[in-house]
């Protein structure tokens, strides 16, 4: 959400050169929101095995309104264990044949991800490869 002087303001943990570019913008039926974690798969040690599907609730959630329809989400592969990729679909709804985030074995890869959200609120993340998988929203459709 931009701020009332119409800026938003970027963090970095260490010194860094930072690129923003702008996708679009919303009118009206977004609710932009302090980033939170909504999965982090770091936590307990286990990785979401390869060719399996990690459910993700979403709506009611974390400061996601209960009736959102779709999430701004950022989706994180860390320390995969082969190449493979990360796909990001409605909950219920087939795997598609198209990926959100591509990695390499060990490396930590972020993506920015518009994500419908499934019947049940939720989105479900698939990964090719064993990897870790961290999900942030930073806010959602109505």
């Amino acid at each position: 959400t931009l701020g009332a002087d119409g800026a938003v303001c970027v963090f970095s943990l260490a010194d860094a050169h930072v690129l923003v570019d702008v996708n679009g913008a919303v009118r009206s039926g977004f609710s932009g929101m302090t980033p939170a974690r909504l999965l982090d798969t770091r936590g307990g040690g286990v990785r979401v095995e390869a060719g399996s599907v990690v459910r993700v609730p979403v709506a009611g959630v974390a400061g996601v309104p209960g009736d959102a329809v779709a999430a701004v989400l950022n989706v994180t592969a860390v320390d995969a264990q082969g190449p493979g990729f990360l796909t990001v679909f409605p909950c219920g709804e087939d795997v598609p044949e198209a990926s959100n985030v591509n990695y390499a074995p060990g490396q930590v890869v972020p993506n920015a991800v518009v994500a419908t959200l499934g019947a049940d609120g939720a989105v479900c993340v698939f990964s090719l490869a064993d990897a870790h998988v961290v999900v942030d929203v930073n806010g959602a459709f109505r």
